[in-house]
């Protein structure tokens, strides 16, 4: 039987072994364990292969390493690899350095040792490193003593406040007085308090008490009765109500009552309301209390239209009219402002305060209209300026006297104001009722304004008059008169006409003045209808003879009649075109000079 050396580049095969194998009756060999009873197995190292034991791969060397190299273990089997250069025989560090194994190898590393960084509790002398003396506890203290801080240090003390050597009378406790324990009397514990019937304890903020079990606080709202406390009376209300009633208060309660029958609001400056059925509406007056104008203006107000219904717009601006009108500072004066829009007031008007500035967009633009009696009135004494706005009346009242704009005892001025007027009675365009002889300024102003009247006409009445600009057309089945003034009349650039239907004998007058003087330039004056139609019927009063005069320079007077009827007045015509009859009363006289017809031939110095 052969064997081979475990080293040898040979595979090793194990000798041949025979049992001895009980079979039957005898005896009988079995190799290597292929049959029988008994086997060899592989143990810790070995493997078996084939029917060959071998040395396993894991714990197989290699048979020989070159010189410098050894057996290395690497993914799964030995082979021969380089020494390894992380030892410490070559390794060589500088003064104060120290090896360092960095988990792979050995290097070289500087020795914290040396410089080491105290922490929290922690004092370092040199290469020293101590616990610091506020954290330093005594090695020992003496029976009876503790450690205690005296500022700097941890020292030996006698125990002096602690609980364990205190001892208090019954009915005293432990108390701290700021440096120690010492025994106080017990007086706030309810141990000791001893109350009467229906009392109790109370605590009165530093210690108990005893009380009446009644004294109980109660606040707004509530009341008390012996021990019983309830809602105050005042506070209470009603816990049912018959349908349709509500809480109302009474003067000392609340209790139920009729809801009640609202019917009207009376709104105050800056507000607008209704009511109807009870039910009342209340809200502010954009117009008045808007602050996108309000913050940049303080006497002025502007109306805007509410949407597109014009009777609403005449709401509004009435509340603006109205509020101005009730507010405590009525007597200065005032602008309204009226945006374009119509605003339609019905049978109302527009009552205008004194020293009121009322101006629109425009004539074309903002149109103020009514139906009643007066579109727009000046009422009071003062002063009333509206420009730059329509007036339009139209009115069935045929047995009253209908007005568009209005002024008792105001001086009224129009610039840029158009008015259209019509009714089945009398009819004027503007009417002043004050009458002021010789006054310094006109109590009636107009300027660049056209009016236009229909029915029985009525243009223009005042007492101190003066015209600019303007144009007046009235006319109708009736007696026409475009322009009266009882005091001094002044006319400039404006054209004049009043018509009348020629069938019905009525005297159209373009103007008329009473005791007064009067001077009219660049003027025409046309009056047509009837043969009793007057183109200027002048007429003066005798006390006043000496005082009045009318002039006319640069005119032009046209009539279906007599173009001028003069009494008691003295007429002075120069330049002027004359077409009708001249007809003198009384003391009335007429001088012309450079005077023609309508034929633009001469007239003479009486204008025939």
């Amino acid at each position: 039987m052969g064997r081979r050396d475990l080293f040898s580049t040979h595979r090793w095969t194990a000798p041949a072994v025979m049992f001895l194998v009980l079979a039957g009756g005898g005896c009988s060999t079995a190799p290597d364990g292929s049959s029988g009873d008994s086997a060899i197995s592989a143990g810790a190292g070995l493997e078996m292969q084939e029917s060959e034991l071998r040395i396993a791969m894991p714990y197989r060397l290699p048979q020989g390493c070159l010189d410098g190299s050894l057996p290395q273990w690497s993914a799964g089997d030995w082979v021969c690899g380089e020494l390894p250069k992380d030892t410490l025989a070559g390794l060589s560090c500088a003064s104060g350095q120290v090896a360092k194994w960095s988990g792979s190898g050995w290097s070289c590393a500087d020795d914290w040792d040396n410089g080491p960084a105290a922490g929290v509790g922690i004092s370092v002398s040199g290469t020293t490193v101590s616990v610091s003396a506020e954290f330093r506890l005594p090695e020992r203290c003496d029976n009876g003593s503790i450690p205690r801080w005296d500022g700097t240090e941890w020292k030996c003390a006698i125990e002096r406040d602690t609980l364990a050597s205190l001892s208090c009378v019954p009915g005293a406790v432990p108390r701290w007085d700021g440096i120690g324990w010492t025994c106080g009397v017990d007086d706030d514990t309810l141990a000791f308090l001893s109350c009467g019937e229906g009392q109790v304890p109370r605590w009165v903020g530093s210690r108990w008490v005893c009380s009446a079990d009644s004294s109980v606080s109660y606040g707004a709202g509530l009341s008390q009765t012996g021990d019983t406390v309830a809602i105050a009376q005042s506070y209470r209300l009603p816990q049912t109500c018959a349908n349709d009633q509500v809480a109302t208060w009474s003067g000392t309660s609340w209790e139920c009552a009729a809801r009640g029958t609202l019917t009207a609001v009376n709104p105050g400056p800056g507000l607008v309301g209704q009511a109807s059925d009870g039910t009342a509406t209340v809200g502010l007056d954009l117009a008045f209390t808007d602050d996108r104008y309000q913050a940049r203006y303080q006497r002025t107000r502007v109306v805007s239209p509410v949407g597109a219904d014009p009777l609403a717009n005449g709401t509004a601006l009435l509340s603006v009219v109205d509020a101005i009108r009730n507010s405590t500072s009525v007597i200065e004066p005032w602008l309204i402002r009226v945006e374009p829009g119509t605003y339609d007031v019905g049978t109302l008007r527009v009552e205008l305060p004194p020293d009121v500035v009322l101006e629109g967009a425009g004539p074309s633009h903002t149109i103020i209209r009514g139906s009643g009696s007066r579109v727009i009135a000046a009422l009071w004494p003062g002063r009333t300026e509206i420009r730059s706005l329509r007036v339009e009346l139209s009115s069935t009242n045929s047995l009253g006297e209908v007005t568009a704009i209005s002024a008792d005892e105001q001086d009224l001025r129009l610039v840029r104001v158009d008015i259209s007027a019509s009714g089945v009675g009398q009819v004027w365009g503007v009417k002043s009722r004050r009458i002021r002889y010789r006054g310094p300024a006109p109590d009636l102003a107009l300027e660049s304004c056209r009016i236009e009247v229909q029915g029985i006409a009525h243009g223009v009445s005042g007492g101190v008059v003066s015209i600019k600009g303007s144009e007046i057309l009235v006319g109708g089945v009736g007696p026409s008169l475009g322009v009266r003034a009882f005091d001094d009349l002044e006319i400039e650039g404006t054209k004049i006409s009043a018509s009348a239907g020629p069938n019905t004998n009525a005297v159209a007058m373009a103007f008329e003045v009473s005791e007064a003087v009067a001077r009219i330039r660049s003027t025409e004056l046309i009056a047509k209808g009837s043969v009793d139609a007057v183109g200027a019927s002048l007429r003066c009063g005798r006390l006043l003879l000496t005082l009045s005069s009318v002039t006319f320079d640069g005119a032009r007077i046209e009539s279906t009649g007599a173009a001028i009827e003069s009494q008691d007045c003295p007429v002075r015509v120069g330049a002027s075109m004359v077409q009708g009859s001249v007809l003198l009363e009384s003391r009335g006289s007429i001088t012309c000079a450079f005077a023609y017809d309508s034929s633009y031939q001469p007239l003479d110095a009486g204008c025939l």
